[in-house]
């Protein structure tokens, strides 16, 4: 779902740039709920770059686990197994925003605990 709103915001963006018009509505994504929403060029490929004011939560890493067509790995996930790692990767980024305030080894230490048991789950 991510991969959409960016390549599709992006796309209007170029249609406007091109047309030498003047784009009125610039589209937000708000897959957190909290009513802020977050526009497309504050991503670089699917993870956003900039900061909110006030350190409030970006949006992204929930709709980039939502898959309009499955792949044939994902397929093979039962529903537990896709929840846990739904779990885990909302919990892999929520680490990455903290990484500047952690000492570096407990950040790897944390990291590397994470992403084994995600790997795990496609063994």
């Amino acid at each position: 779902m991510l991969e959409t709103f960016l390549t599709a915001s992006h796309r209007v963006d170029e249609f406007y740039r091109v047309e030498g018009r003047l784009a009125t509505e610039h589209a937000l994504l708000d897959d957190n709920g909290d009513k802020l929403g977050t526009p497309a060029q504050w991503f670089r490929g699917i993870r956003a770059i900039k900061k909110a004011r006030d350190n409030v939560a970006l949006d992204g890493v929930r709709a980039h686990q939502i898959h309009l067509v499955r792949s044939a790995a994902e397929q093979k996930l039962s529903p537990e197994q896709r929840l846990r790692r739904d779990e885990l990767e909302q919990s892999i980024a929520a680490l990455r925003e903290k990484k500047s305030q952690m000492p570096e080894t407990e950040y790897y230490q944390e990291l590397e605990k994470l992403l084994l048991e995600l790997a795990g789950i496609y063994q």
